[in-house]
């Protein structure tokens, strides 16, 4: 990483954010599934493949939800789990119907097909939606409670008692992603880190943890989070970054991430283990 970079906006980069692909099932991700090829190579797509096919084991989410309801945010006071049933078995079944799609493209249809789905509850959509996000995701990224991804979706909480992938990227006294660690993991200068988040290096330097510093960090340890599980060995995941990607303009992943970038590698990441066609 010796070669400076340039942090003018490169056009070949995508822009760092999700792409909107319209509502609905079917339309909203045929076009998303056209350009998901090669995004991070067969190992990969194996993996989303994989992921999006595997079979719901509708009595095991049933005892899941029936012994866990209890302990989501937005579980109201007074309510059984009967009330939230339909809507984890919304959200469970739903996923093969929506394959490949992101739940942003699919919340709409599916709002508008919850008053068939409920059945007996007397939950309105807001107040059910968030039970069918959970069980949605649940099937989407594993079973796994500690699954990273989940921190995606800030409404959804991560008990305490959980391991935290990539524990060593905190720091262990506020908990909170520390900026030397992350730049040891990557094999870059802290330097380097503080010029990829527009912070001045000595700032960096002395608080590495600082709060302002977080969204950037979690968007790098996202990345890291999906390579870890699919490559397993850090030597793996760093190859991976440091060889240039056609998606990224031909240059490689760290280089996009130190131009300040991450969230450019993250959505394309997340492309592919949502299970999109390669």
């Amino acid at each position: 990483m010796g070669t400076k970079i340039s942090k003018s906006r490169d056009p070949h980069i995508p822009e760092p954010r999700a792409r909107q692909v319209g509502t609905g099932a079917g339309t909203a991700c045929s076009g998303v599934s056209k350009r998901a090829g090669a995004i991070i190579g067969s190992v990969v797509s194996g993996l989303a493949s994989k992921r999006g096919t595997e079979r719901v084991n509708p009595p095991e989410e049933d005892a899941f939800w029936r012994e866990h309801f209890r302990a989501r945010p937005y579980v109201q006071s007074g309510r059984e789990y009967d009330e939230y049933r339909p809507a984890y078995q919304y959200g469970w079944e739903s996923l093969h119907r929506y394959q490949g799609c992101r739940w942003e493209d699919a919340e709409r249809d599916l709002e508008r097909g919850w008053n068939h789905a409920k059945g007996n509850s007397r939950l309105g959509w807001n107040e059910a939606k968030d039970a069918v996000h959970d069980a949605w995701n649940r099937i989407r990224f594993g079973a796994d409670e500690d699954r990273e991804w989940r921190q995606m979706y800030p409404s959804y909480p991560r008990p305490g008692t959980l391991r935290v992938p990539l524990q060593e990227l905190h720091d262990p006294g506020n908990g909170r992603l520390d900026a030397a660690k992350v730049a040891e993991y990557l094999k870059v200068s802290l330097k380097q880190l503080a010029e990829a988040s527009g912070k001045n290096y000595s700032t960096v330097h002395k608080t590495p943890s600082a709060l302002d510093l977080q969204s950037l960090l979690q968007s790098i340890k996202t990345s890291l989070v999906i390579l870890e599980d699919v490559f397993v060995d850090h030597a793996s995941v760093l190859a991976w970054l440091n060889n240039p990607h056609p998606d990224l303009g031909q240059r490689t992943p760290l280089d996009v991430i130190l131009l300040g970038h991450p969230d450019a590698v993250k959505n394309m990441l997340q492309a592919a283990v949502m299970g999109l066609p390669s």
